[in-house]
């Protein structure tokens, strides 16, 4: 019985302090040469991050999760 008590309160710990975030970024960048052989170059850049951050175990050796998602796109104009 008293074991089912602490692992209760464990789970509690770990989900109750969890976080979780998601950055959506776009960036645009354009380069214009002087010479007139080399063509102008623009590329146009999206990315998603994703970040889960457990909370810790109430316990004698603290332990906790973390997660990541990244995806990148990249178009040449």
């Amino acid at each position: 019985m008293m074991s089912i008590l602490i692992s209760t309160h464990t789970h509690a710990e770990f989900f109750q302090d969890d976080k979780f975030k998601i950055d959506l970024r776009n960036f645009y960048f354009e380069r214009t040469f002087s010479n007139p052989q080399s063509h102008d170059l623009g590329s146009w850049s999206q990315s998603i991050n994703a970040l889960y951050q457990s909370g810790y175990t109430d316990t004698a050796i603290q332990m906790g999760t973390d997660f990541s998602l990244r995806w990148l796109c990249c178009i040449k104009v």
